[in-house]
This record gives C-alpha cells, sequence and structure tokens, in this order.
C-alpha cells in the first residue's frame, strides 16, 4: 500500500523554517499557502530538483544536513521521512515522521504516513494509533477511518474496527474496500445478517470479486440461506475453482437445500483436486 502524500517534494515555497508548521497547509489541497517563504536556504531548492530527478539518496543527504540548522522543521522531517521511504529504509522513515509529528500534532497527513509505514511493518497497533489521530484530525475523509479500521482488525480488535468502517462508509459509501472489509468484519464478529447487505453492496461495486463473494457466502451459511449460499459459492468457485474446501462448503450447503446429487458431485470434484 503506498504512502500518502505527494510523489515530488515541495520545499521552497513553504518556507520550511525551525517551528514551521505549514506542512499540513501545503499537503491538503485547496487550504492557503503561506504568503511567501519564510527561508531562502539553497538546499531545498537542490532538494527539490533532486526528488524531481528521482534522487531519494540525495534528497535525504540534502535534508539531513538542512535539518542540522532547522531542527524544529516538521515539514522537513515530514520529508526526510517521506524520502526514506523511497529509499526503503523504513526505520528511518517511522523515526522522520514520529519527529514531525511530535514537532506539529496538527500533521494530519504525517500521522496518515506514519500509520501506513507501520502498517506495512506489521506493528498494527502503532498504525492504529497513528491512523486514528489521522481520522481525527481529516474528519471528512473516509480513507484515514478506512485505514484505522484495517489496523484494529489486523490487531484482532473486530468490535473497535466497525465504528470506523461504519463512519467511513457514511462518507464514501461507494468503496469496494470499504464495504469488503466492513462486511468481512460483521461476519466474523458473528452479525451475518448486517454483513450480507455490505458484502451485497461490495459485490454491486466488484461483481468479479472472489473475495467478497465467498465472504457473503460465509455470511449467507450463517444465516442457513443454504440455496443463496450454494450460488455465492459457485460464484467463487468460477473465479478459484481449485479451492477444495469451498467444494466441500458447496456440497454441504447442497445437501442442506436438498440437492444430494449436486452435492455429491461436489464431493468429487473437491476429492480430485
Amino acid at each position: 500500500m503506498r504512502r500518502a502524500g505527494v510523489a515530488a517534494l515541495v520545499f521552497a515555497a513553504f518556507g520550511l523554517v525551525a517551528g514551521d508548521s505549514a506542512a499540513q497547509t501545503i499537503l491538503q489541497p485547496g487550504t492557503t499557502p503561506p504568503p511567501k517563504p519564510l527561508t531562502n536556504d539553497s538546499r531545498l531548492a537542490d532538494a527539490q530538483k533532486a526528488a524531481d530527478q528521482g534522487d531519494y539518496a540525495r534528497v535525504a543527504t540534502i535534508l539531513s544536513d538542512f535539518l542540522k540548522d532547522h531542527a524544529e522543521s516538521a515539514a522537513a522531517h515530514f520529508q526526510l521521512a517521506f524520502a526514506y521511504g523511497e529509499l526503503k529504509r523504513p526505520v528511518n522513515s517511522i523515526a522522520e515522521y514520529r519527529r514531525a509529528v511530535e514537532i506539529d500534532p496538527t500533521f494530519a497527513t504525517a500521522f496518515m504516513n506514519l500509520g501506513l509505514t507501520l502498517l506495512d511493518r506489521g506493528d498494527n497497533a502503532g498504525a492504529a494509533t497513528a491512523l486514528l489521530r489521522a481520522a481525527e484530525l481529516m474528519p471528512g475523509q473516509a480513507k484515514p477511518r478506512y485505514l484505522a479500521g484495517l489496523a484494529l482488525e489486523r490487531s484482532g480488535k473486530l468490535p473497535e474496527a466497525l465504528p470506523q468502517y461504519e463512519q467511513a462508509g457514511a462518507i464514501d459509501s461507494k468503496s469496494y474496500d470499504i464495504n469488503f472489509r466492513w462486511g468481512l468484519t460483521l461476519v466474523r464478529v458473528g452479525r451475518a445478517a448486517e454483513a450480507e447487505e455490505r458484502l451485497r453492496a461490495a459485490i454491486a461495486l466488484r461483481p468479479d470479486s472472489a473475495p467478497a463473494h465467498l465472504a457473503l457466502a460465509s455470511a449467507l451459511l450463517d444465516e442457513k440461506k443454504s440455496d443463496a449460499a450454494a450460488a455465492e459459492l459457485t460464484e467463487y468457485l468460477k473465479r478459484s475453482p481449485n479451492d477444495a474446501n469451498a467444494r466441500m462448503q458447496l456440497a454441504s450447503a447442497l445437501n442442506d437445500a436438498g440437492k444430494p446429487a449436486e452435492a455429491l458431485a461436489e464431493l468429487d470434484r473437491a476429492d480430485a483436486i
């Protein structure tokens, strides 16, 4: 999953100096940047040029030097963290994102990127903390809520994940990812009827999604809707025909639906895998 933020670094126009908290402003579309640069440090232009060329090693070198003189620039720490991310140095990236949010606790995009980097590293609890803060700072955006839910889900905190997915869905009801993860989590906590609604919404958005058909089948089985579950398992198996376990589930659903001959045929197919 790619970090949030800009692909190129933006420096000189936004005044990266000690104590500068303009970083959140410059990274959120529709806001007004500072009226003029607060520093004319040529290193910022050099870093921008290096970023434009994709030379993130040079970006990191320049910004590390810049920060010796401007250690309290949250924006510079953020951009250095981004550069480290491009260099596949996540430990350094995390440290710089942490420093950025220590300096500016309202730096929403830094919290988002910190959370995503921690999520990539498998630190789900740390990711959840950062992403929940990002969600607080970006109340009208679905993505941080969704990602916070994902981090909580991966942490095993399914009840806590659900309101995050619900709030994300209220902002963006047309997101396949939100509907799918929300529905899957509802299945896992035993709320099958609600899960069915969400998973059908996900399938309407992406009819060819094998995982969504399988998750919906699970919800329908929990609801004792054998015919409907068999139909969803059939759709899933069109896309994943070598899943023996799903074929056995389909055989069971068909048998429960009063179709023993079809059930036996599915058992034979499962045995042949």
